[in-house]
């Protein structure tokens, strides 16, 4: 159940992230903010950090805890609860919360 509920959640937040998008660009973004925490060992930061990796682009990695406010305040623009990690924000603003392969591939625009 919990894991149904996970995997419903994070589609959620998909399709929440993905309408909010500002780019209509099809180019592959190249650079990113990731928020994290680094008082722990986050295996899906660990996955998003490896997924940022193998597709080339370049992470600037922020301290979740400092900018937690701020954080907050653009998910709340955007309709997403931007309240845990691993956050990934775009040049534009766009943020997607959580970590999910395919929501990743979307909204990273890589194959």
């Amino acid at each position: 159940m919990k894991r149904t509920l996970a995997s419903l959640v994070g589609a959620l937040l998909l399709v929440v992230v993905l309408v909010n998008c500002k780019s209509k660009s099809k180019e592959s973004v190249k650079s990113v903010v990731l928020y994290s925490k680094p008082d722990i060992n986050c295996p899906y930061t660990a996955k998003a950090k490896a997924f940022m990796k193998a597709h080339g682009i370049k992470v600037e990695e922020k301290d979740f805890y400092k900018h937690k406010v701020e954080l907050l305040q653009k998910g709340a623009k955007q309709g997403v609860k931007a309240d845990m990690v691993p956050t990934v924000e775009l040049a534009d603003g766009s943020l997607f919360v959580g970590w999910d392969e395919v929501g990743y591939k979307e909204f990273l625009r890589v194959k």
